[in-house]
């Protein structure tokens, strides 16, 4: 654990962040912090450098379609060869530059499979006073729904609290009980996208 506290007081020293206070999100649960934009993006960003790939299973995301013949949803495995990328454009909007591609989208591969994987970022630890989104790069990984799960089930992600101008371990925090401190409930996952109504998606309960 000293090793652990070590590396997240070195990634964190020149980390500038959010208050709750200056952000005006003392009223909010963490379930609403994480449908605001500043989140989103930032989601956006981890999935995309993690190039769509689970860090610890390597599997890769699936597409859901609904099939109306069959009265189903399926599920697809994608793969966009780089001929598909046909069209190279660019736009400037308050003066800078961006870069994308138009797909041609007849060659892009489609494999059915039978289980849908989606992926959420997990935090490798938090601390006390921290939008979810105000870490360092390094705190975020890339996970399918079940390799988070089986993650909290096995270790409980640090709680951090600063102390003379130091990151701690607080152990007034334990992880949520009936999620494990995931967040969410698999089982559930119809049901408000499955958020644990215990700990209302925080993952962690006070003593």
């Amino acid at each position: 654990m000293r090793e652990i506290i070590e590396e997240i007081n070195l990634l964190e020293s020149d980390v500038r962040f959010t208050s709750y206070t200056d952000y005006d999100a003392t009223e909010l649960t963490y379930e609403e912090l994480l449908k605001i934009d500043e989140w989103q993006e930032l989601r956006k960003q981890v999935l995309k450098e993690s190039n769509y790939t689970c860090a610890i299973c390597n599997s890769s995301e699936t597409l859901k379609r609904w099939d109306s013949l069959e009265r189903r949803w399926k599920y697809f495995e994608v793969t966009i060869p780089n001929n598909c990328r046909k069209y190279k454009n660019t736009f400037e909007i308050n003066g800078e530059v961006d870069s994308f591609y138009i797909l041609d989208e007849r060659d892009i591969i489609f494999r059915e499979v039978e289980k849908h994987i989606h992926f959420q970022v997990h935090h490798r630890y938090y601390i006390e006073g921290r939008l979810p989104w105000d870490y360092h790069p390094k705190c975020f990984l890339t996970l399918c729904v079940d390799c988070h799960i089986n993650l909290h089930k096995k270790s409980a992600v640090p709680y951090m609290i600063w102390n003379d101008g130091k990151l701690i371990s607080w152990t007034k925090k334990i992880a949520c009980d009936r999620c494990n401190g995931a967040g969410v409930l698999k089982e559930y996952n119809h049901v408000q996208g499955g958020i644990c109504f215990k700990c209302r998606g925080r993952r962690y309960l006070i003593k």
